[in-house]
């Protein structure tokens, strides 16, 4: 009997030990993280959240509103998940809740002749992407791109070739990684 109970107690541990996710909870006074304070004085919590699947999310939380005022996730290097950022007044919520392939393999491009897809052209009727309040897609890339804190903070930069396909209603799918670089 003894035996038996002591091999029931050994199994919940062990399940809960390697199914469970972990979870670290510290408490501040300022959004900013500078005094760490305990839980009875905090204003604001950091969570850090360790998932089944090897994710890793990081959360900032207003105690007194319980809302989230930074989230980030990752699985391993890539970002995963829907992210929270607070800049200034407002929450962004930023979606890398899709999944990138990786290819060595070079697309072919949708219209031959085309040297340059942001440019207007005539002879081929070709329309190039305008984009409302900037004047080329470069343009609207250099203002709308977001550089994950975690990689910035490594200061990890590099070059990255990508493929995608914009569909008529303007969103981006079939996302893929051609090549990258990373830059000392």
């Amino acid at each position: 009997m003894m035996k038996r109970i002591l091999l029931i107690i050994y199994i919940s541990f062990y399940s809960v030990l390697c199914f469970g996710q972990s979870k670290e909870t510290k408490y501040y006074k300022s959004p900013f993280l500078v005094d760490e304070v305990s839980q009875k004085k905090g204003k604001y919590s950091k969570s850090i959240i360790h998932n089944q699947d090897s994710s890793i999310e990081t959360e900032i939380r207003d105690i007194k509103s319980n809302k989230v005022i930074y989230s980030q996730t990752y699985k391993g290097d890539e970002p995963v998940g829907v992210w929270v950022n607070f800049i200034g007044t407002q929450n962004q919520v930023l979606d890398y809740s899709f999944n990138v392939r990786y290819s060595s393999s070079h697309c072919r491009d949708s219209i031959p002749n085309i040297k340059d897809y942001m440019v207007n052209n005539d002879s081929l009727k070709y329309i190039a992407p305008k984009l409302q309040g900037y004047s080329n897609l470069y343009q609207f890339i250099e203002k709308n791109i977001r550089y994950p804190e975690g990689v910035r903070e490594k200061n990890i930069q590099g070059v990255v070739e990508v493929a995608f396909r914009v569909t008529p209603a303007g969103t981006v799918e079939d996302i893929l990684v051609i090549k990258g670089s990373l830059l000392p």
